[in-house]
């Protein structure tokens, strides 16, 4: 059961996290990242993303625990949206570069 709370848990975080990305690649729009704001990158980094958070939720044995892996997945979900929609992921990456720009001037 632990293992369909960790998994179920990462899967819906994960997947969320990853559709913004995906959506702003595919439109040809750049989206804040850490790896750069391209759509390309963004489109390739939110595949990466379904992916990994469609293994996670495949490995998180759904059927033995249905609700307890459902629900966390829900919770997931949820943070992930919460966080991208409070725009703290777009604050985040403006820091950085602040950072770094300091740090080169």
């Amino acid at each position: 059961m632990l293992l369909a709370i960790v998994l179920g848990f990462l899967g819906g975080l994960m997947g969320v996290n990853s559709l913004p990305h995906f959506i702003k690649g595919v439109a040809h729009e750049s989206f804040p990242m850490a790896f750069g704001s391209s759509p390309v990158r963004n489109a390739v980094a939110g595949w990466v993303g379904l992916v990994i958070s469609g293994v996670l939720l495949y490995f998180a044995d759904i059927p033995a625990h249905p609700e307890v892996a459902l629900g966390l997945t829900a919770v997931g979900a949820l943070l992930a949206a919460l966080y991208h929609s409070s725009g703290r992921a777009a604050q985040s990456l403006e820091r950085r570069k602040d950072d770094k720009a300091a740090k080169a001037g």
